[in-house]
């Protein structure tokens, strides 16, 4: 029988097979989607930023967005910042506050510019920065570090271009030299430059093949040729003598360059310049108005972004029309600021905006209208369901199935239409029928697998004709591997193998006494990667890996691997990305590995390998949600930063708002001051533990009111811990984590309390009363042919979402309660009597040849049951 599984993992799952069915529809041809309507985001220090002038921005390959301000280094996450800042007692932070320039490596770690901090390294695995203390800069201003492919990193400076190599002997120290100390310095007419330009103060360089590196400085474009230790000047007219801010090839191998006084582009013939073009009697570039070029970068369709000192932002596309973005309230495009200091296009498209008062403004370039698919009853043109449980397709139909309304067919066709059918019950066996999709496959021939709230496999060919395979369980996972046989996973009769020319289901299962044999028997998930082995992911037992030949050949020796290698035993999903690393979805996070290394790979199968693994710590979303009610502005911020390692947070800053918040987001806890406008922290916790949505939350008040009759107050309210300022975050963070563990436990407790003995236990608070009306519905209707989920939330006079939202944060509640009842029902067919349990299900259970039984659990109306699934 099918139990509850995490929702958030559900949906990520969910969201994982639409991107796998539809993605070539959406992210195949990435255009930007109407150059005059677009939608922009802002990021400032209301959201956590450190402060609004963000001077510098990098993306490094865990994801994470990195932001240099002039006062302090902030990472985002995508839900939160961390800052970084100096720290006089603390020699393994940042050197200086304001951050001029920002690179990721290839290892993940990050080059920090200051100003007049020098060069700082910030060593990700270590939590730290490095002050590269010999490196000899004498204002200490670090503006451009460029990686070279052999690892030798080119610094510039205000005075000098300096290399560095990495020294062999010592973890991430430089040998640097100064690159201009001993150089030539040429006009472009191989003549020596006059003696007031023998200082090359670089901004920015570029690397040509043949190890030849432009150079940009703050008078002009240099070549530096190693062998003859030479800066030569490029010859580029009237901005010879402008400052060179920025230069980035385009998909033409030309060199597009920004300038104090303007925007050229210059031509290379063999590796040497050739042309300079310049854009001044360029009609639209003139009519924008910018003249000062910060920062150009060119996007994966070859249109050139320019940050410009006073006109915005501005786009360049291939066909060479011109698109302004700058601060105008008017438009539905506005960025809030003219003065642009950074520019970075992340790995997912996005473009990030490091402006000069608004912080950084972000714009997705890729970004598609998607169909909003759902149930629309009042003309039933897309999804008959809501509840969606399964999708499978290819680029031009999809199928979706749902908890209890059947199959939904969609068939993309031009004008942006969509055409649906539904088929609302699925035979099987003979006349059976059942309208609850648990899983689906779309096969390469074209035929759709599905599994049902039943003991069958059901097929349905092109023809529109059903087939059924019996299974003796749940089908749960439905793969198709690269030679075309298809892989079921159930619930609790392990592994099936249906080859393509065959009817006949061959199983494989756990064997208590041969450790080879597969780890466990419910299947959760099947793939078969490209190097020819077959992963089973399990619930609750782990990982399965083995060879397609091997296991086709009737072989039964799995390599499991389990919490501990791996991050969780509940495997969701597996998946094989373009660079042949296999990442696997974990009730606990993430977990990668990459078995393209032969050392790597002879250790997985023999099953020594370490797999990777990206918690909500490495970025992933958090699951928990603080809710965070307060209107000191200072203090909410101080907060946020102080607890956002552990949850996600959710603010308001009055009582009202925090209402309103609370009710949208049914967070794991609240905290709140008691002095609010609008509505305070006492009328705020009345309202919300007396609201059926809300009552089950924890709320924590604070208040510089010490006395007695003030905390008082606030546990009438319903408050669960009242809090005194001023107090230690230490403190409350353990307070917080402290409530929401007792939580955790009493529902646990009460969970299994409920089934055993409901009525005798004396229920007062909401939570419990909750849990308890949730039990009496069940005990009342079980018996009722008709009685499923959404019958069960009818009867509980709530909506849907609120019930399933109240019950998942009971995580002890449903698995104890689900667990019972498939155990009775599971003896259906057994010779024995159900444990006694003092309530009207006993009664049916406790005799399994009652007529009452029979009739309320015949093999066919499973309903609530099988309907529970969706929970």
């Amino acid at each position: 029988m099918r139990i509850k599984y995490d929702l958030t993992m559900k949906f990520f799952l969910l969201l994982f097979c639409l991107t796998i069915v539809v993605g070539t529809r959406t992210l195949s041809a990435p255009q930007v989607e109407s150059y005059s309507n677009l939608q922009f985001k802002t990021f400032s220090t209301q959201q956590g930023l450190s402060q609004s002038s963000v001077l510098s921005l990098t993306q490094d390959p865990q994801g994470f967005i990195w932001m240099g301000t002039k006062d302090g280094l902030n990472r985002f996450d995508g839900y939160r910042f961390r800052t970084y800042k100096s720290e006089s007692d603390n020699a393994n932070s940042i050197s200086n506050n304001e951050i001029i320039f920002l690179s990721s490596n290839s290892k993940g770690n990050i080059f920090v510019g200051t100003r007049g901090g020098s060069l700082n390294y910030f060593i990700k695995d270590e939590n730290r920065f490095k002050k590269f203390e010999n490196l000899e800069i004498i204002d200490g201003t670090v503006n451009s570090v460029t990686e070279c492919n052999d690892g030798t990193i080119l610094i510039g400076t205000n005075i000098s271009l300096f290399s560095g190599v990495l020294d062999s002997s010592l973890q991430y120290e430089y040998d640097f030299t100064n690159l201009s100390k001993n150089s030539v310095y040429l006009t472009s007419n191989n003549t020596l430059l006059p003696y007031d330009r023998l200082s090359i103060s670089v901004v920015t360089t570029e690397k040509l093949e043949n190890e030849t590196i432009i150079v940009g400085t703050f008078k002009g474009l240099f070549l530096y040729i190693p062998d003859d230790m030479s800066f030569t000047q490029i010859d580029i007219g009237r901005l010879n003598d402008a400052k060179i801010t920025s230069m980035v090839w385009d998909n033409d191998s030309t060199l597009w360059i920004g300038t104090s006084e303007g925007l050229a582009k210059l031509y290379f013939e063999n590796n040497k310049p050739n042309e300079v073009q310049f854009l001044d009697n360029h009609e639209a570039w003139n009519q924008t108005n910018a003249t000062w070029v910060e920062k150009l970068i060119c996007d994966i369709d070859g249109n050139l972004w320019i940050a410009t000192r006073g006109a915005g932002v501005i786009m360049w596309d291939t066909t060479g029309d011109i698109h302004s973005y700058y601060n105008n309230s008017s438009l539905s495009y506005n960025i809030g600021d003219n003065i642009i200091n950074s520019l970075l296009i992340d790995n997912s498209g996005i473009l990030w905006i490091g402006t000069e008062s608004r912080g950084v403004v972000t714009l997705d370039l890729y970004r598609k209208k998607f169909n909003h698919l759902e149930n629309y009853t009042s003309t039933g043109r897309n999804l008959t369901s809501n509840l969606v449980t399964a999708i499978t397709g290819n680029e031009n139909e999809i199928w979706v199935g749902s908890a209890y309304n059947g199959l939904d067919y969609l068939r993309f066709i031009p004008d942006n239409k969509i055409e649906t059918r539904h088929i609302e019950e699925i035979p099987y066996d003979n006349g059976l029928t059942s309208n609850e999709i648990i899983s689906l496959c779309l096969d390469k021939q074209n035929k759709l697998w599905i599994g049902t709230a039943s003991n069958y496999l059901v097929s349905l060919d092109k023809n529109g004709k059903f087939d059924s395979y019996p299974t003796g369980s749940f089908t749960f996972a439905l793969h198709q591997d690269q030679q075309n046989d298809l892989w079921i996973g159930t619930w609790g009769k392990g592994l099936g193998l249906k080859e393509f020319q065959s009817d006949e289901i061959q199983f494989f299962s756990n064997q208590p006494h041969n450790s080879r044999s597969l780890s466990g028997d419910i299947i959760l998930s099947v793939y078969d990667d490209s190097k020819g082995n077959l992963w089973i992911g399990t619930k609750g037992r782990g990982l399965n890996i083995i060879s397609l030949d091997a296991i086709k050949q009737g072989y039964n020796n799995f390599i499991a691997y389990e919490k501990g290698e791996i991050l969780h035993n509940d495997i969701y999903c597996i998946l094989e990305d373009s660079e042949g690393a296999i990442w696997i979805g974990t009730g606990g996070g993430l977990n990668r590995i990459d078995l393209t290394n032969k050392e790597t790979a002879d250790s997985f199968m023999k099953g020594r390998a370490k797999f990777e693994s990206f918690t909500e710590k490495d970025g992933l979303p958090a699951n928990l949600i603080y809710g965070l009610i307060e209107d000191d502005k200072d203090l909410c911020t101080y907060l946020e930063n102080a607890l956002s390692q552990s949850f996600k947070i959710v603010t308001a800053n009055d009582g009202e708002a925090g209402i309103i918040k609370a009710l949208e987001t049914l967070p794991s806890i609240i905290v709140s001051d008691v002095m609010m406008p609008n509505t305070d922290g006492l009328v705020l916790t009345q309202q919300l533990k007396t609201n059926e949505k809300t009552r089950h939350i924890p709320i924590i008040l604070l208040t510089a009111k010490a006395a007695d009759e003030s905390k008082m107050e606030g546990y009438k309210s319903g408050a669960d811990l009242y809090v005194s300022k001023p107090f230690k975050i230490d403190l409350l963070r353990i307070q917080i984590e402290q409530l929401l563990a007792s939580r955790k436990v009493l529902s646990e407790i009460f969970s299994k309390q409920i089934m055993l003995k409901p009525r005798n236990i004396a229920i007062s608070s909401a939570d419990e009363k909750f849990l308890t009306r949730l039990n009496e519905v069940i005990d009342e209707h079980l018996p009722e042919p008709d009685f499923d989920v959404a019958a069960m939330v009818k009867r509980m006079n709530q909506s849907h979402s609120t019930v399933l939202k109240k019950i998942k944060s009971r995580q002890g509640m449903i698995p104890y309660l689900l667990y019972s009842i498939r155990c009775y029902a599971s003896n259906y067919y057994s010779i024995g009597s159900a444990p006694k349990v003092p309530n009207k299900l006993s009664m049916y259970l406790s005799d399994l040849t009652s007529l009452r039984f029979l009739r309320a659990f015949s093999s066919s109306k499973f309903r609530f049951i099988r309907s529970a699934a969706s929970l």
